[in-house]
């Protein structure tokens, strides 16, 4: 899909890629002690108080918000509890860092720097705890190289990988899901899979995407076990969905795993509209049992 193409598919949907969103925009956290945290589930930007005597209220409130978020959403982390998945809960600070970012490549001498944007990430961040190497975009469609062609062209991509290891730096990898105009290899699950296991990568950015399907992460799962997902925006909020269809010989229970996408209340009724894969369902049930 060529630029031009997206921007007026995105103007036609009322979306105008220059104005940021509401969801985009940086959101205080409410100090009270009586505030009602939940407003912060769909944030993405947390900014702190200007007032830095504050810092520490605000931190006690957004490690109050994670816990009664996980009671909310009834979050399950055992696949994060796993041994070989642990290191997952203490990587906080990931940097997006492009394979010819100045700071990791000299262009002069052709080669990876990686010393140098760690120490400049220490001095003033504090350091990171991974790094996301993007390979492919903006440049990928120049001819008919894929994703994975773009970092197994890498002269040193391994070394540079095992370099940021040393220095106990996880490596995410990058997927692009809407590279499909190039040459063709084999399925994409496999391919990453293939990608992460030679290139000992500890963890996905999944570009464009929210998630990935149960049986993406069983064949990365598969490859290398305790690989971590990192996905754009929010989660989908998961739900079990069961509809009793009556008849005249009888009673059929379906029960699905869906997207809750809307709630409505009006009139005694509660209309829920859900969406199991490219399917729309609107379920109505009344109030009073």
């Amino acid at each position: 899909m060529g630029p031009t193409l997206w921007w007026k598919i995105a103007m036609h949907n009322g979306f105008n890629p220059l104005v940021p969103r509401p969801i985009d925009m940086p959101t205080a956290v409410p100090l009270e002690q009586e505030a009602d945290l939940s407003i912060l589930d769909d944030v993405k930007i947390f900014i702190p108080p200007t007032d830095k005597t504050q810092w520490p209220t605000w931190r006690a409130r957004i490690d109050q918000w994670r816990t009664e978020a996980r009671e909310r959403l009834n979050y399950n982390g055992a696949m994060y509890e796993r041994p070989e998945a642990q290191w997952a809960q203490g990587c906080y600070t990931v940097a997006q860092v492009w394979l010819w970012d100045e700071l990791l490549y000299d262009a002069q001498h052709m080669r990876f720097t990686p010393e140098k944007l760690l120490a400049d990430a220490q001095e003033r961040l504090g350091g990171f705890d991974g790094v996301v190497l993007w390979h492919a975009y903006p440049i990928i469609g120049i001819d008919d190289r894929n994703q994975w062609d773009y970092y197994r062209d890498v002269p040193g991509l391994k070394d540079l990988i095992d370099y940021f290891h040393a220095q106990s730096v996880r490596v995410f990898v990058d997927y692009n899901p809407w590279d499909t105009e190039t040459r063709r290899s084999g399925e994409d699950r496999v391919e990453l899979a293939r990608l992460i296991k030679e290139y000992e990568a500890d963890g996905i950015f999944l570009d464009t995407m929210k998630e990935a399907n149960p049986q993406f992460v069983a064949a990365l799962e598969e490859a290398r076990p305790g690989i971590a997902l990192e996905g754009e925006s929010k989660l989908r909020l998961l739900v079990s969905l069961i509809i009793r269809c009556r008849g005249r010989s009888g009673s059929l229970i379906l029960r699905f795993r869906v997207c809750c996408v809307h709630v409505g209340l009006s009139a005694g009724t509660c209309s829920i509209i859900f969406v199991v894969g490219t399917v729309t369902i609107v379920k109505s049930c009344s109030l009073h049992g």
